[in-house]
Order: C-alpha cells, then sequence, then structure tokens
C-alpha cells in the first residue's frame, strides 16, 4: 500500500483547482480535509491505488480517525475487520450512510471538542 502524506492548503488548492478544470465540482473529501485543517488537526492521506478511494487520517492531541471516503463498496472483509474507523460513502452493511460533515462531528466527539 501507499504511503500517507501530509495534507496542505497548498495541496487541496491543486487537487481542487484540477478538478475543476476538468470540468467537475470540488469533491467532497476535500471540503472534508479543509475543515480539519481549519480546527487545527493534523490530517495525512493514503490514496487508494487501484480505486478512487481515499484513506484519510485525522490526528489531535494524540488521537486519531481513519476515515475512508470512497464511491464504491469496500471489501466486505476489510469493513467487517473495521478498516477504517469512518466510512464515508457507499458501504456493504446495514445502516445509515454517512457524509463528510457527519464524519467531522463523530471525529470532533471522539476527540472531546465542544
Amino acid at each position: 500500500m501507499g504511503e500517507y502524506i501530509d495534507v496542505t492548503y497548498e495541496y487541496l488548492r491543486e487537487v481542487e483547482e484540477k478538478t475543476n478544470n476538468s470540468g467537475f465540482p470540488t469533491q467532497k473529501w476535500v471540503l472534508f480535509c479543509r475543515v480539519c485543517l481549519d480546527r487545527r488537526w493534523t490530517v495525512r492521506i493514503r490514496p487508494a491505488e487501484t480505486t478512487r478511494s481515499k484513506y484519510i487520517l485525522v490526528i489531535s492531541k494524540g488521537k486519531r480517525r481513519k476515515v475512508r471516503f470512497s464511491d464504491h463498496r469496500p471489501n466486505r472483509e476489510r469493513e467487517e475487520n473495521g478498516d477504517c474507523d469512518i466510512l464515508v460513502g457507499a458501504k456493504n452493511s446495514e445502516g445509515k450512510w454517512i457524509n463528510w460533515e457527519e464524519a467531522i462531528i463523530l471525529i470532533k466527539n471522539y476527540f472531546a471538542i465542544p
């Protein structure tokens, strides 16, 4: 698997510009990362090698959450084994889909930030 890289505002601007110049709207994971950086959380990303999924680590004061953004269902075994803490997008298991804004709330609550 690939390595995680640090996410910066500049990195997000470059991704957003490339996406918008291709005629597409800003991707939800970019919006998510921008809000995380605004909250002064450390953000690292590992794009999947064979899909468009993104694995994002959000870190604050020694705590971390692993978030997976995906437009397709994950490998069932990985999902059942807790491949990530929060899955944004399609999933195999029953239950409500979580959007990026709800993921921010879950992370904020996990970090115990009012």
